[in-house]
């Protein structure tokens, strides 16, 4: 038994305890962790050694989800809650949803007509605190214990600007600026793409980008981010040395995170898009794959919750994964297409071979006409990507230039939305699945690949 053997264990055993224990997890996803795990131990000969570690395993990470869901529900009337605003989880029109954290819970407030910033430090009447109008995963996943009814701010002392803060504010900017300078569906999915701000999409807008399989792009994660940092790097490469990219382009996902508001999903897909420059730079793939499975069971150790309640973590390691297992086999079989083209299809194939099971998962349905659309629109996503990013940021500074550009930036956009709207028209876009079918078909994708790049994945075993 290797290393990258025990790794491939610990981390679908982790995956085992958390799914045995978690709200809503299907018996199908239960039994195909855990049946994998003990696979694994069979085909490998580990013997008893190899199932007592399973267990052990099994009971800590069942152990620390219990632990992590033990957030108690808070019910009163007339409550007076004193905190510091952790999170705001959206603005619409004048009205804030936002996290205030006390002592010892999470309380979810919405206020009107009135500006809370994060960090500021409140006093509020409540007239009632409820169970929070929010989905089970949101409420998991900021560990929310009641909701704020009929708030009545008594103080405010205005918080001192700190990391978070700021994030929060340059997001908050760059978003604005969008706003000015596109119409709001396309600024919608603008802001999607860049900073996975779905807030003002329609759902007629949702559902179609779910049937023709483009949820990806608009979940902002390892995936889109690498395969920008895949055409900043062929730029790069012909005047930095090796070393002085990796630090660079390092630099340049900072401000990325910056000017994308700092959330913790845009946090994780730039980790895993860092992680994929120094594997780069080590040169070997078996090294990279032990890097970011060591790197997913540290975040869901932490974490828990992000294995069921965050897609975009899920689709950042999948498009790792892909990333580093594919791109490099997929580029040598493209050497009739121009080196730029074929270094962003290969990036962008790679990871859409490694989140195609995470997607059927999620989303349970198949969509006939999704690869036809992807091969279409993913090659344009880190031309939109950077141009967004480019447009936002020179509207501060010289708005009509940023408005020239904007035409071009407005055009690629707009074909995007076009192309979803038509494919989702046509019939059989795509087949609505039960969970038992989409994970049979999400197994049979991963034996398809893993038979196709058979000697190339054996490596990351051995």
């Amino acid at each position: 038994m290797t290393p990258s053997r025990w790794l491939f264990i610990t981390t679908f055993s982790i995956c085992a305890g958390i799914s045995l224990v978690y709200p809503g997890v299907s018996m199908w996803l239960k039994f195909f962790w855990t049946g994998l795990a003990v696979l694994l131990i069979y085909f490998w000969q580990a013997g008893i050694k190899g199932l007592l570690f399973i267990l052990i395993l099994l009971s800590l990470s069942i152990f620390k989800t219990q632990t992590f869901l033990d957030c108690k529900p808070l019910l009163a009337s007339n409550y007076l809650i004193a905190g510091k605003v952790d999170n705001i989880l959206d603005e619409n029109f004048n009205r804030q949803n936002f996290i205030i954290k006390t002592q010892s819970q999470n309380i979810l407030v919405s206020i009107a007509n009135q500006t809370i910033k994060i960090g500021d430090r409140l006093e509020i009447f409540c007239k009632q605190i409820a169970v929070p109008k929010l989905s089970a995963s949101k409420i998991r996943q900021y560990r929310i214990s009641g909701e704020c009814l009929q708030p009545e701010i008594k103080k405010i002392i205005t918080g001192k600007i700190n990391l978070k803060k700021f994030f929060y504010q340059a997001g908050q900017a760059f978003s604005g600026s969008l706003q000015k300078l596109l119409p709001l569906r396309e600024a919608s999915l603008a802001a999607g793409m860049t900073t996975g701000d779905t807030s003002n999409f329609s759902k007629i807008d949702l559902d179609n980008f779910r049937k023709v399989g483009l949820s990806h792009i608009i979940a902002v994660s390892g995936s889109n981010l690498s395969i920008i940092l895949v055409f900043v790097t062929f730029i790069f490469q012909k005047y930095f040395s090796k070393t002085l990219r990796i630090f660079l382009i390092s630099a340049l996902i900072f401000a990325f995170v910056i000017l994308t508001g700092g959330e913790a999903s845009i946090l994780r897909a730039a980790i895993m898009a860092i992680l994929v420059l120094i594997i780069q730079r080590l040169g070997r793939l078996a090294s990279g794959i032990n890097l970011l499975f060591a790197a997913g069971i540290i975040l869901l150790i932490f974490n828990p919750s992000l294995l069921y309640d965050s897609k975009g973590f899920q689709l950042s390691f999948g498009a790792t994964f892909g990333l580093i297992a594919f791109s490099q086999i997929l580029e040598n079989q493209l050497n009739f297409l121009p080196k730029i083209l074929k270094s962003v299809l290969a990036a962008t194939l790679g990871a859409t071979f490694g989140t195609l099971a995470i997607s059927l998962i999620n989303f349970q349905q198949i969509s006939i006409i999704g690869p036809l659309v992807n091969v279409v629109v993913v090659p344009l996503v880190p031309w939109i990507m950077g141009l967004a990013i480019f447009v936002g940021l020179v509207n501060f500074i010289f708005a009509p230039l940023a408005q020239f550009i904007g035409l071009s930036t407005w055009a690629l956009l707009r074909f995007v939305e076009l192309a979803s709207d038509f494919a989702a028209r046509l019939p059989g876009a795509n087949l609505i699945l039960p969970s038992w079918l989409a994970i049979l078909l999400s197994l049979f994708c991963l034996v398809i690949l893993s038979l196709i790049f058979k000697k190339h994945v054996k490596i990351f075993f051995d």
